[in-house]
């Protein structure tokens, strides 16, 4: 499901466990109005930074070469 539902986003690549743990904690408000139910969501800008912690790898890649070059 998750690689047809994101199949041309860059969340296609991002783990289960790390999508619902990043992704999953967007708060929302629900707001029951007489005729209608409105639900707020964070702003634009606070939604893009969950968004890009979320294809942020928690690890950083080291490489032999570096330290060879330090030598």
């Amino acid at each position: 499901m998750k690689n047809i539902t994101f199949k041309t986003s860059k969340l296609k690549d991002t783990g289960i466990n790390s999508l619902i743990k990043k992704l999953g904690k967007i708060r929302a408000k629900a707001i029951e109005l007489k005729d209608h139910v409105e639900i707020a969501v964070p702003s634009l800008s606070e939604l893009a930074k969950i968004f890009v912690e979320a294809l942020q790898p928690k690890y950083l890649q080291l490489s032999f070469h570096a330290f060879l070059n330090t030598a």
